[in-house]
């Protein structure tokens, strides 16, 4: 049904993917064009905090002018914030991390906490992205139905499947798809993976992506004489990625914090075993020995076990690769989903305006 009457407002940081997604897919389920906002990236926090009051002031004081039936807002104690001054009749939340605390000194966890707090309170729906995110909700005292536990999804006509007994034989294929930043821990499974080729496994590792320290890990391949071995791929769109997550044997991942992956739902979708970090999110989806593997993200003798098992174990892990593609149509269909989230708005905004007698 077309939705067109209804204003949305869309605040976080447009350039990620994972805003994007979400933008788009409530575009789609509700036929409404999204406004989005955010503060202007800066390296200057100061410059970034100044910013950011500016559009708490715009907000805040123009409210006549910024008047939306839903407001959406991307990690609780930034932009969920920001939401607050926002005067719409529906403010949606959504929780970025696992906590979205971040780490820091004890004060910054105090005000942080304080913040996040008044946010689940004021806020009509958090969305937890990952079970994960749910309990750290209900741990501080959010209700349950008031919370939306369920991924954005992808769209499974783009990430389509390939078993294993269908990948290039011979030699194994491992994909990484994370951003190249210190947080994604390249640099411990390039070590791993150093030890592997020692062992004579016949193995490559294709890295997508950019980020800062791109050249880094190029020079890390180079002093370990990995340059043949380690291909950079730079950024790609989902149709360039989706051949080579299908050649792709396994899909690794060594964050040291996480919320929810999109990427490794991508690359479940298209039938990689995933080799990933022993984090509260990942196991929600992977169990050790399973469908997949865990390891300690800052350990590359984990990792090293980790990977040396999945190759081991790897022709007996056809059905489990199968099972995880029939989780990912089941939990993480981006359009059934999204579908989900614009009625559950809908209910909140329906269920408002009766209470005010505006219907």
């Amino acid at each position: 049904m077309h939705h067109a009457n209804y204003k949305i407002l869309f605040l976080g940081e447009t350039y990620r993917a994972d805003a994007q997604t979400w933008i788009h897919g409530i575009e789609v389920a509700s036929g409404v064009r999204i406004e989005t906002d955010e503060v202007a990236f800066s390296k200057s926090r100061v410059i970034r905090a100044i910013r950011f009051l500016n559009l708490i002031f715009k907000y805040a004081f123009n409210q006549s002018r910024y008047n939306y039936d839903f407001v959406l807002a991307e990690r609780s104690i930034s932009y969920g914030l920001l939401s607050m001054f926002v005067n719409a009749r529906v403010r949606i939340v959504a929780q970025q991390g696992a906590t979205d605390l971040f780490p820091g000194k004890w004060y910054h966890r105090l005000y942080k906490s304080a913040i996040q707090r008044y946010v689940y309170r004021k806020s009509d729906l958090l969305h937890a992205w990952g079970t994960n995110m749910a309990q750290h909700m209900k741990s501080v005292g959010v209700p349950i139905d008031k919370i939306i536990v369920l991924p954005k999804g992808i769209d499974l006509s783009l990430f389509t499947f390939v078993g294993l007994n269908h990948k290039p034989q011979g030699y194994f294929n491992l994909v990484v798809t994370r951003s190249l930043e210190p947080y994604y821990g390249h640099a411990n499974i390039i070590m791993a993976f150093k030890e592997l080729v020692l062992k004579g496994i016949p193995i490559e590792l294709h890295i997508v992506g950019s980020g800062s320290i791109e050249h880094r890990l190029k020079d890390l391949c180079e002093s370990l004489d990995l340059t043949e071995k380690v291909k950079f791929h730079g950024r790609l769109n989902a149709h360039q990625l989706l051949p080579l997550l299908q050649d792709s044997h396994l899909y690794v991942s060594a964050p040291s914090t996480e919320g929810f992956s999109a990427s490794l739902i991508e690359a479940m979708a298209c039938g990689c075993l995933p080799v990933v970090s022993d984090l509260p999110a990942n196991r929600a989806l992977i169990q050790h020995g399973t469908n997949g593997f865990l390891f300690t993200s800052h350990d590359p003798t984990s990792i090293v076990k980790s990977l040396s098992d999945a190759i081991d174990y790897f022709p007996q892990m056809s059905l489990a690769v199968d099972s995880n593609r029939r989780y990912v149509e089941s939990q993480a269909n981006i359009k059934t989903n999204m579908e989900h989230f614009w009625k559950r708005y809908l209910d909140v905004l329906n269920r408002k305006n009766i209470r005010n007698g505006l219907t």
